[in-house]
């Protein structure tokens, strides 16, 4: 054989073996019914021109009906639907178990390789699955292995379900600003939409649901258009998926996405005073803004139902009540501060103002307005106190008119834990404060004897001291800010 017979030998091999491995032109496609009802069991998973062989111990078996498929996963069982024409595959749905083991990894490599599949080919004995481009990336084995391929869905019925994402139309909408949002699945369905309250007839089965006559009190509000997606995705519901975790209900063009619901009166919040809080991000309506550590903005309530913070420009104060679920903001006042920021900062004042009720863990606290807009922070660092345990005797008073001194120097000032005590020129007096982040300081309660007293300077000094709002505190010098004056101590 000579050179160039043998080259072209060589050439007509190689080409040979390429075919091998890239999808089938559409002449030569096998019928689909080759891959129906027959158990197959992965060999090898390709990525990246590496393959990875798979251990047969393993088991890991894929099964098509006519159009669902079924299987076992390295850790969990799988199920789904595809579309088959000629050589052509999509999957069209891949749901599956989320219990954890040792073969996490390798069960979301093989899950993403189905997700993939864009085209298949299959003999008597091997099954190939094939991605976009044509490269190999799933090869199976017949098997005679048996697989259960039952849905194994946990029964929804009889609990309720709270939606955190709604994928319809190509619009997916995590509706985090509206965390009321349910599904009861009772004699009949029933639930919080967006605006609405609504009920329906439903059936369900191991792996299908189906709801009538969905009726709604049809109120108005900003998320109306929402709320017509998710009751147009409710009367469209084929089919669901459920675990004790999370709750997928599919329907003509998406998903709706639910977790358990936790009722409002059985949320076990933590604390929010005694913290400083930082915030995160603002969900409003169709807007969600992030806001960078750097930024600042943070809140901090105090005990006795008072609050401090630091906008985006400014600081502000106010006083709050909570019931352990409910907030309610009392007032609400800010420097007033104009900088580059100020829209974000009265939005935020105005979306806070508008509490209704919290969440709160040891690490996140979420503020939700009556309108569903949510306030997300982070905890920031434990507040310390370092005026407990501190005295200290006022030196002088520094007001617009000037510097006064203390006309006898006999004006004490000493802090417990949450109250404080003093002796003034004639009267002794005592009251509590609570200490915010970036050195606020708020005297909510404030009272003294009532002895005459010729010195108009303890008239003047009572005047400043409950209205301080910040101070600055080091080892030989305390400073209390008051709008109208400073007030100016050394240690006693």
């Amino acid at each position: 054989m000579n050179r160039a017979v043998l080259l072209f030998s060589v050439l007509i091999a190689l080409a040979a073996m390429a075919c091998d491995d890239t999808m089938p032109s559409g002449g030569n496609d096998p019928t689909p019914t080759s891959i129906i009802a027959s158990t197959w069991r992965l060999e090898s998973i390709e990525r990246n021109g590496q393959t990875e062989r798979i251990d047969a111990a393993m088991a890991i078996l894929l099964r098509f009906d006519s159009t669902t498929f079924a299987g076992n996963g390295p850790c969990n069982r799988y199920s789904g639907s595809y579309a088959i024409d000629g050589a052509a595959m999509t999957i069209t749905a891949l749901e599956s178990g989320d219990s954890p083991c040792d073969q996490a990894d390798l069960q979301a490599r093989y899950l993403d390789g189905l997700r993939g599949v864009t085209g298949h080919a299959a003999t008597a004995t091997t099954l190939k699955l094939y991605a976009a481009g044509g490269s190999t990336v799933l090869t199976y084995g017949r098997s005679s292995a048996t697989i259960d391929t039952t849905p194994k869905n946990v029964d929804p019925a009889g609990r309720t379900w709270r939606l955190v994402k709604i994928e319809a139309g190509g619009v997916i909408d995590t509706l985090v600003e509206a965390p009321w949002v349910t599904l009861t699945l009772g004699t009949r369905a029933s639930g919080k939409g967006p605006c609405s309250q609504y009920s329906a007839l439903y059936t369900i089965d191991s792996i299908a649901i189906d709801f009538e006559d969905l009726e709604s009190s049809n109120e108005s509000c900003p998320r109306a258009e929402r709320e017509a997606r998710y009751f147009t995705a409710l009367d469209n519901a084929h089919s669901y998926y459920s675990t004790e975790k999370t709750l997928r209900i599919r329907h003509d063009g998406g998903t709706l996405h639910y977790i358990p619901h936790v009722p409002d009166d059985t949320v076990r919040n933590g604390p929010i005073a005694g913290r400083e809080w930082r915030l995160r991000k603002i969900a409003d309506g169709q807007d969600t803004i992030e806001i960078g550590m750097s930024a600042g903005v943070s809140i901090a309530f105090g005990l006795q139902g008072e609050f401090s913070g630091l906008g985006p420009c400014s600081r502000y104060l106010g006083t709050y009540s909570s019931d352990g679920r409910k907030l309610s903001i009392g007032s609400l006042s800010d420097g007033g501060i104009t900088c580059s920021a100020r829209p974000l900062e009265e939005r935020y004042l105005r979306l806070l103002k508008n509490a209704a009720r919290y969440e709160a863990t040891e690490a996140e606290l979420w503020i939700i307005t009556a309108e569903g807009a949510t306030l997300y922070y982070e905890r920031g660092r434990q507040m310390g106190n370092p005026l407990v345990g501190t005295s200290w005797r006022l030196e002088h008073i520094a007001a617009r008119g000037g510097v006064e001194a203390v006309p006898n120097g006999m004006v004490k000032l000493s802090f417990r834990d949450r109250d404080f005590e003093g002796i003034s020129l004639c009267n002794t007096y005592e009251g509590a404060y609570t200490l915010a982040p970036g050195g606020r300081i708020t005297i909510p309660e404030f009272s003294s004897t009532e002895r005459a007293c010729l010195e108009r300077f303890e008239e003047r000094y009572f005047a400043v001291l409950p209205n301080v709002v910040e101070y600055r505190h080091g080892p030989d010098r305390l400073i209390l800010f008051a709008p109208t004056a400073t007030l100016y101590y050394r240690p006693f």
